[in-house]
């Protein structure tokens, strides 16, 4: 019996995703906009954000895709020790340089892609605990509900609340893939940089 329990545990481990990697933590789609100069700046950051990055994610003529690309390359291209505290640095700058009282102000008053970048800082930051996170997407969502980007990264971040429950893994392809394909969407993000999310989310397709 012991042996059958091993040989088991061995085809689960084989079977399922390791609990090392995760939605948020293992898709480095900031490749697809490597030409982009903040995203490179981004690169270089060893995990600690710049004002440089700072003011373009503040920047509401930004794109929302180039945003998020820079915020992966941010976490993506940093040590595994760094301390993840980018979220605080970002309001305290937002709060000191873009006019918004508190940080109720911010969430009131910020564009459906400062609040993207904002909860996917967040969620980064602390993937452990995506929940506040996912409450301010849930706000830029309803700001511009037709971005196919902003949906992206909140089916990333809602997909990372799944990781400590492998009997919830089930639901993190049909959701992810679900963004990719609609085409109701304004299709705001690249395709290589969707091709490359997917690339890892298709292994909970099974």
């Amino acid at each position: 019996m012991k042996k059958i329990f091993v040989i088991l545990f061995a085809v689960l481990a084989c079977a399922l995703p390791s609990f090392a990697d995760s939605p948020l933590t293992s898709t480095d789609f900031y490749k697809a906009y490597a030409g982009e100069s903040v995203v490179q700046a981004a690169t270089k950051c060893n995990g600690k954000i710049s004002r440089e990055v700072m003011a373009y994610l503040a920047g509401d003529k930004n794109p929302m895709a180039v945003k998020v690309a820079a915020i992966n390359a941010l976490y993506m291209c940093a040590e595994e020790s760094m301390s993840r505290d980018n979220s605080d640095v970002f309001v305290k700058y937002l709060l000191k340089n873009c006019n918004f009282q508190d940080e109720n102000g911010i969430i009131g008053l910020g564009s459906a892609s400062l609040l993207t970048s904002l909860a996917y800082i967040m969620a980064l930051d602390n993937f452990s605990n995506v929940q506040e996170a996912a409450n301010i997407i849930y706000c830029a969502m309803d700001k511009e509900p037709e971005s196919k980007c902003l949906n992206m990264i909140a089916s990333l971040i809602v997909c990372e609340s799944f990781m400590d429950n492998y009997l919830k893994w089930g639901k993190i392809y049909p959701i992810v893939s679900s963004v990719r394909n609609s085409t109701s969407f304004k299709e705001d993000m690249s395709e290589e940089a969707l091709d490359i999310i997917m690339d890892y989310i298709n292994i909970y397709k099974d």
